[in-house]
């Protein structure tokens, strides 16, 4: 069995957490563009109220203020990293947002088929 010590497995743990939160900016991007792309060409419907205002508004506003709102919460987790409860939450918030991107690929290679 490897003995890694603690002070490296904290490192180990800390640079899994930024790569999640780095994803995390990385597929809110994606996410942005392909919902406005999906809603303004009528194929789809944005379900969240607030969001769905924003994109009635402008799709710029929509994009926007979710990109911005992704940045605050990476950049206030980023700054934070501490506890368990804030990893499983990040995790958990990849696998989300993993399944929303695929759901995006998946309607996309749809429509280009």
């Amino acid at each position: 069995m490897i003995n890694i010590p603690n002070r490296r497995l904290s490192d180990i743990n800390k640079m899994i957490f930024r790569v999640g939160l780095v994803s995390l900016f990385f597929m809110n991007i994606f996410d942005a563009l392909a919902t406005t792309y999906w809603v303004t060409t009528g194929l789809a419907n944005e379900k969240n109220p607030l969001m769905a205002f924003l994109l009635d508004c402008h799709p710029t506003l929509f994009i926007v203020v979710k990109l911005l709102v992704g940045v605050i919460v990476v950049w206030y987790l980023w700054e934070r990293y501490s506890s368990k409860l804030t990893n499983f939450l990040v995790f958990i918030t990849v696998l989300a947002y993993a399944c929303v991107s695929g759901y995006h690929i998946y309607y996309l290679i749809d429509w280009l088929l």
